[in-house]
């Protein structure tokens, strides 16, 4: 029962994550704000509220009663642990080919508060590095570290079932932004890198640099 009701609490979470994402919230909060609060303070007021409002279920996770799913040992556990370990490195690699500042709202609030013009230039199309691999390479490690638990108990599996049901949703939402975004460029990524499990999908993404570059060498 434990399982299941962080399952709940954290898809409650996810509905209200998702539904102040959307672009009618949006709209509205910016008519609130005023154009130009909402361009500076918006996201990064939406990273908070994402924690905050997450820490609710973690407190459910830690009442409840923890009955154990498995108890890994011996060698299996060390490889448990090990790959959490590569997770959480792919995890922080994925970030830092990204701007994390950016991504977490705080260059937006840093450029309202100095008084900067509004938005910020557009953001570049990340395609390098671990997004060749994947093209949510941040849900794929945080997944991973997720489920490479050598102790697995009731409440963690309800919330790592709840994660996984809010990944593959949330990437799919963010897929149709990224594609109003960055148009036939994203388009063209998506069709050539896998979406969450690697390799299960043919064809090599080409970032338009390189394109670029290769025909200035054949000019040559």
């Amino acid at each position: 029962m434990s399982a299941l009701a962080v399952l709940m609490a954290l898809l409650l979470y996810g509905a209200l994550h998702s539904g102040t994402a959307s672009a009618a919230f949006k709209a509205r909060v910016s008519g609130l704000m005023g154009e130009r609060a909402f361009l500076g303070l918006y996201r990064l007021s939406y990273t908070i509220v994402s924690v905050v409002t997450l820490v609710p279920v973690l407190i459910l996770m830690g009442v409840l009663r923890k009955e154990t799913i498995w108890n890994a040992e011996g060698t299996t556990a060390s490889l448990l642990l090990a790959t959490r370990a590569l997770a959480v490195l792919g995890l922080a690699i994925a970030l830092l080919q990204i701007d994390a500042l950016r991504f977490l709202g705080i260059k937006d609030a840093v450029a309202y508060l100095r008084g900067r013009p509004l938005p910020l230039p557009p953001e570049r199309l990340a395609a390098r590095g671990v997004y060749r691999l994947v093209r949510h390479p941040l849900y794929l490690f945080g997944l991973i570290a997720l489920w490479s638990s050598p102790v697995m108990e009731e409440s963690a599996l309800g919330f790592a079932v709840g994660v996984t049901i809010y990944a593959a949703v949330g990437s799919i939402l963010e897929e149709r932004k990224m594609t109003r975004v960055f148009g036939p460029e994203y388009e063209a990524y998506r069709k050539a890198v896998p979406w969450l499990i690697p390799f299960v999908k043919p064809g090599r993404w080409r970032h338009p640099r390189d394109h670029r570059l290769r025909r200035k060498r054949v000019s040559e």
